[in-house]
């Protein structure tokens, strides 16, 4: 009984994790893009690393971006 709980909470673990991996990613460009109007973005973060990558990745999608970082 003592070891339920952790191998219960293992097993609850391990079964998230393997859902997120069957459920396909969700299209931010059919969610949030309307061909009607303008679809903007917000990135903070941007001059560098994972916020560029970001902003590289939304741009080649048709977003609008601000920038918002501690470097100009």
């Amino acid at each position: 009984m003592l070891f339920a709980i952790p191998v219960s909470k293992f097993v609850l673990v391990v079964v998230y994790e393997l859902l997120k991996q069957l459920v396909p990613p969700t299209d931010i460009v059919a969610r949030y893009c309307r061909k009607d109007e303008e679809t903007w973005a917000v990135v903070t973060g941007a001059t560098d690393g994972i916020g560029l990558g970001f902003c590289e990745v939304l741009v080649e999608h048709g977003f609008n971006i601000v920038l918002i970082s501690r470097n100009p």
